[in-house]
């Protein structure tokens, strides 16, 4: 790290001073948050934090983990990054489909059959999930 040597005002008027770029994404596939480490495999905080007890366990695939791990999203938002364009078209198509019957659809509970199912399945289309129809909570499409 280099001093500046002067005052705050000084150092933020300084037009050699110049931040320093980002990291990038969160290696996790379906993760939109920006790597807060640079300490090998690139993570947000969120998936950073439980990352190193993840690497300690045997067996574990690394590769395998950033291909399928959750999202991370939060609220109402629900993370389609990652999935094939195929699924999601799927997917859209049959919430479009359940809406127009006026069902109603959790995000939590779609959040969780694209995360937990779907993701950790590897399928590449909607047949191949294994039994979605399991994670469909009652009165919800």
């Amino acid at each position: 790290m280099i001093k500046h040597g002067g005052t705050l005002e000084e150092f933020l008027a300084d037009p050699s001073v110049k931040g320093l770029p980002g990291l990038g994404d969160c290696s996790v596939l379906a993760c939109n948050r920006q790597a807060v480490n640079e300490s090998g495999t690139r993570l947000c905080h969120p998936h950073g934090k439980p990352f190193p007890a993840l690497r300690r366990e045997p067996g574990f695939d690394e590769e395998e983990w950033l291909r399928t791990a959750p999202s991370g999203s939060f609220g109402i938002e629900i993370g389609f990054r990652g999935l094939p364009g195929l699924f999601f078209a799927q997917l859209l198509f049959g919430l479009q489909h359940c809406c127009h019957r006026g069902a109603r659809t959790e995000a939590g509970n779609f959040r969780a059959l694209i995360d937990k199912t779907i993701r950790s399945s590897l399928a590449r289309r909607l047949e191949d999930v294994p039994d979605p129809v399991a994670n469909k909570a009652p009165g919800s499409c």
